[in-house]
This record gives C-alpha cells, structure tokens and sequence, in this order.
C-alpha cells in the first residue's frame, strides 16, 4: 500500500470513495425526500424492534444453501467546515501594467497585480445512505469465505453537483489443511471524491474519479512445532480518469520469510522481499513514468510480548531505484513496521501503529518519497456491559519527496529587480530549473462515543481534525506550486445497522 494521505476519520464513515462513473445526480427535491424517507425508516425501524425486542437474526442473519447473509445498512450524517479542503488564502496572481490613453498618446500604466483564490474554504452538510451485504461460507471457522457488499449514496447539500453513487467490494478467504494456513484478501473500489493532503488535482474540478485495486495473499507452512515458513504476495493500483494530471499507478511485490516460536504466543521473524512499481500516464503532457523496483528485509517479532503487550513489530531497510535510468532518484531508507496494542485493563485499550516506507510520486517522473505514518487510538468502555464506548485518535504523517527538476516559468526582471513588461502591458516570463523536493506534513486527532443497545444496532457520534502543511526548499516552487495548506473539522452522526 502507498503511503497515502492519512486522514483522522474512523472507517464506518467510507469517506474517502465513491463511484467513478456517475449518472447525473436526480433534482434535490427528489433526492432530499428519499434521503429523508430512508433514514425516517430506518429510526423508526430500530425504535420500533428495540420496543418489541425481536430476533434481529431472523432478518439479520440467515442461512441461504450453505451462506449465511446478513443486510447491513448505514445512515450519516456529516458536517465540515471545509469539504474540498481549500484555503482562501492561498492564490495565483497575474501581473500586468494596464494601457492608458492620454490625448491619443499611449502609454503604460503603474504594475497592478491581480489575485485569484485558488480553492476556496467552503463548508457543507453530507448525507450517507449506505446499505450492503455479508455473505460468509463456512460459518465463521477456519476454513471459510466472506464476501461483502456495500453502495453509498452520497448527497452534498450545497454542491449537489458533487453527489455520488459509492461502491466497494471485498472478499476474505482463510483455509487450514494440515501444516498449511492460507489467507487472502481482495479489495476493489470505484471512488470519486475530494483529495485533501497535498492533491491539488481540485483545482480542476472537485471531485476525483479513480479505481482502486489491493490484493494481498499469504501463506503459512509449519515445518516443526516451533517453526515455520511463509509467503506473501500483494498487488495495489490505482487507476485516475483521463484527462488529470497525475500518473496512475501499479505496485507488485513478493515476501519470504521464517519464524521461529521460542513460547507458546511469540514468534521471532526474518523476512526479505522484491517488488516493482509502474507508473502510467493521463493527461498528454505527461510521458509515461519510469519503471522503479524496490526490495528490502524486516526482523522481527509477533504475538503476546507480555500478559497485556501484543502485536507485531518489524525493522528494517528498503531501497528503490530506477534501472536504466540515469537522474533516477534511488534511495535507502530504514523501514518499520509496528502495530502493538496494549491492554491497560478489561475496559481500555490503546494501539499504537507506525510505518515508514519509501513510494513514488505520482505527479513527477522520477520521484521517489519516504513515507512516515503514526497513529495512536485509545479505547474505554463506560461500565461492563460494553455498550458505551469513548474512543480518541490522534495521527501524523509525513512524506519526503526527492529531489527532482522541473522547467517552471517565473517573472523575468532587470539588474534592479524590477518586473520586465512587454510592449502592450504584459509581464514577460522567464523558463528556470526548479527544484520539486518538499515536505508534506498531516496531523490529525479525534473523538468518538458510540452506543451499541443491541448487537445488531450502534449509534456513533464523532468529531474529527485534519491540519495538512506543504514545505518546499525552492522559493519559485513555493511561489507557484498549487499544492496548500488547510484546516478541516468534521462532526458525524451515525446509525449502523447488521451483524
């Protein structure tokens, strides 16, 4: 998976997909009182079966010729402060002398110096509808299947151009036979929505269209009672519309390694993999990426590191090159892979993950990136019967991009410093080499309390911050690069509804 954009929103809220070909949306009447009609039944569904206290798995979860099915429907409600993730401080400026005409002389006027807002900071109300589908064979043991299914219908109250039919697909796998373990998971997503975190892609329309591909496969072979060795395979591409200015991109990669179990629940690990990355082009101004390989190792271990420390924790070294390119930005990086969780008592847990991995850039050939993710989340339930829930987060993360020279077009001055016009008022530019190495930086934190009167049924109520900050060495890059800094603040209301 690329180091991408980390946004502190919890996963039930689907915010980041949507479809990629999308009918026009219906008139807002329409879609209002549907919206409206759908979450109104859906209240007085859950109201009316909490009152008569049914069997949810009647409806909820049943067997169909060896699957079990079960619906799932959810309702949000989300309000932001900044849904495009604009700023309206930030701007593109033209520079011009204007023609004066005096008594029939021409004559250039004083420099005047326009300013345009690039993206604005606008708030709005969003509204989810999302039912869906689990189908399970197996009937949740070793050796099973899940298939999920879930549609979002998406409504922008002040953009209704912008509403959206979401989908996203996902098919989980395990089997055991003997020594052998086998999991796979696919994950397949027909996204269009706003790209926050350095995408400055909406500045050419507000939403995104893309698909995402990510498939990952392990598998697992004991060779003693202690030890054991394993392989993994994963593949992830995300595919742009044409037409944008940015590089699709395709990753493959391959994993061997071994562990070896000196205690019942921790497992010591060596690993070393070898991947590729491809790069494809959208837009007829961008030529077609360099091909990039990468490989590296991990040590290791995992499992229950003491009675309330479990989790997995990789170190490492990665590096990424370019064959056959010359001005290839080839790094060596140190790689982590963390995830523990720490149980403080029965009722609160806190997690800790933190990766760094080198990527490429997807707006510049040649680019590479190293990429820091960290996120802390902490869980409390209020009394012991686990249907109160508080939850807080907080993330950082932040990715280096190589250096890598651009022609950027500037304003052209004389010895004194003073703007160059031409003869009918225009500033005159000038074509440099400019540096595009930078620094992006995301913080984020968030709170959560969710209530969960029935197995079936969780009402949620969230809030969430995101502050994204862009730092380039080049000033003419940071002068004209449209890539921002923003604040976003985001409240949710949630009703979910299945097994």
């Amino acid at each position: 998976m690329r180091p991408a954009t980390i946004r502190c929103q919890f996963l039930s809220l689907h915010l980041l997909s949507a479809n990629l070909n999308q009918p026009n949306p219906p008139a807002r009447p329409a879609v209002g009182r549907s919206l409206a009609w759908v979450a109104g039944m859906t209240l007085l569904g859950a109201g009316r079966a909490l009152a008569s206290d049914f069997e949810a798995a009647d409806i909820l979860s049943f067997p169909w010729r060896g699957f079990v099915v079960r619906p799932q429907l959810s309702v949000s409600t989300i309000a932001t402060d900044n849904v495009f993730y604009g700023n309206n401080s930030a701007t593109a400026q033209t520079v011009y002398r204007p023609l004066i005409v005096t008594n029939g002389t021409f004559a250039l006027g004083p420099a005047t110096t326009n300013y345009t807002i690039l993206r604005a900071k606008e708030s709005d109300l969003l509204a989810y509808v999302s039912p869906g589908v689990n189908v399970e064979y197996g009937n949740g043991g070793l050796n099973r299947a899940l298939f999920s299914y879930q549609n979002d219908q998406l409504v922008y109250l002040n953009h209704p151009a912008e509403d959206a039919t979401q989908h996203h697909f996902t098919l989980d796998t395990n089997y055991k036979e003997g020594a052998v373990t086998f999991h796979g998971r696919d994950t397949y997503a027909m996204l269009s929505s706003p790209q926050g975190g350095g995408s400055y892609l909406n500045l050419l329309g507000l939403v995104i269209n893309r698909n995402t591909l990510d498939d990952v496969y392990n598998v697992q072979v004991d060779v003693t009672e202690k030890s054991s060795i394993y392989a993994r395979g994963s593949h992830s591409s995300t595919d742009y519309e044409q037409g944008l200015p940015i590089y699709d991109t395709d990753n493959v990669s391959g994993t061997l390694g071994w562990a070896y179990s000196p205690a019942a629940l921790l497992a010591l690990t060596v690993e070393g993999y070898y991947g590729q990355s491809a790069v494809g082009s959208n837009y007829p101004g961008l030529g077609k990426g360099p091909h990039s390989e990468f490989m590296g190792g991990f040590v290791g271990a995992k499992g229950e590191f003491t009675p309330k420390l479990q989790g997995t924790v990789k170190l490492g070294v990665e590096t990424r090159d370019f064959p056959g390119v010359v001005n290839g930005a080839s790094i060596v990086s140190p790689a982590f892979d963390v995830a523990v969780t720490y149980t403080a008592t029965p009722l609160t847990q806190a997690t800790l993950n933190y990766t760094r991995r080198t990527d490429l850039s997807g707006y510049y050939n040649g680019q590479t990136l190293i990429g820091n993710t960290i996120t802390l989340s902490v869980q409390h339930s209020l009394g012991s019967s686990g249907r109160w829930i508080l939850g807080a987060r907080a993330s950082w993360f932040q990715n280096e991009y190589s250096a890598v020279y651009q022609p950027i077009a500037v304003l052209a001055t004389d010895v004194s410093g003073n703007v160059l016009f031409d003869s009918i008022g225009r500033a005159v530019y000038k074509s440099v080499a400019a540096n595009y190495a930078r620094t992006e930086t995301m913080m984020g934190a968030g709170l959560q309390v969710s209530y969960q009167p029935r197995p079936w049924l969780v009402v949620s109520l969230a809030y969430d911050f995101s502050t994204y900050t862009p730092q380039f060495g080049d000033a003419n890059v940071a002068a004209s690069h449209p890539s921002i800094d923003y604040t976003d603040n985001r409240a949710t209301f949630r009703i979910g509804i299945g097994f």
